[in-house]
């Protein structure tokens, strides 16, 4: 995988992530559920499937789906999924 596939990927987690917070913002949570809960389901999918290569990558998304198995609010984890995404861009990106 390439890394600009890599980041895309990461641009989707930071743009879901934030679809998911207006919508809580919006009092609309029903719908920032649904949308974690896609992104905690992509996470683990993803994470079974990355390449060994994929070093950062995978430390990305080992440290989003360690907090997302906690217990904790959906806006809480919602933020933690922008924020980390929005520094693994940045990351990679310098």
């Amino acid at each position: 995988m390439s890394n600009n596939y890599l980041l895309k990927r990461a641009h989707l987690y930071q743009d879901e992530a934030q679809m998911g917070i207006e919508a809580e913002m919006q009092e609309n949570t029903e719908k920032a559920s649904l949308i974690l809960k896609a992104l905690e389901r992509t996470t683990g999918a993803e994470l079974a499937t990355v390449p060994v290569n994929a070093i950062s990558y995978t430390r990305f998304l080992i440290t989003l789906n360690e907090f997302l198995q906690e217990e904790g609010q959906v806006f809480v984890k919602l933020e933690f999924i922008r924020d980390n995404s929005r520094e693994y861009i940045r990351k990679m990106q310098a």
